[in-house]
């Protein structure tokens, strides 16, 4: 067996390890990649739903409170909120952007 290496003492440099790229995530348990791609796909369709109705309906809002029906987490369905909210306002603000830039060029 393997001896674990002490923690650094105080004022000693630590290791960190940034990636283990040498891994593909092929080699891991493939139940949990199955699970994780079926995650993906609930959770991208739900964020649409709401990056739909921030540019439609309603401003963006990061702390709306949940509207869809979904099989998430309560926790999931608020960073999916949060995510769309950022898109949203990043989406509105190309818009402004590229028709400031037109109607500048127009005027």
């Amino acid at each position: 067996m393997k001896k674990r290496k002490k923690p650094p003492k105080k004022g000693e440099p630590r290791t960190i390890t940034r990636a283990i790229t040498h891994i593909g995530l092929e080699r891991a348990n493939p139940g949990k990649l199955a699970a994780l791609d079926e995650l993906a796909e609930v959770y991208l369709a739900l964020m649409q739903q709401y990056v739909t109705l921030f540019c439609d309906e309603e401003l963006p809002n990061g702390f709306r409170a949940p509207c869809f029906p979904t099989a998430l987490s309560e926790r999931w369905q608020r960073v999916a909120i949060q995510q769309a909210a950022g898109i949203a306002r990043v989406l509105a603000d190309q818009s402004r952007q590229r028709l400031s830039s037109v109607s500048g060029r127009v005027g």
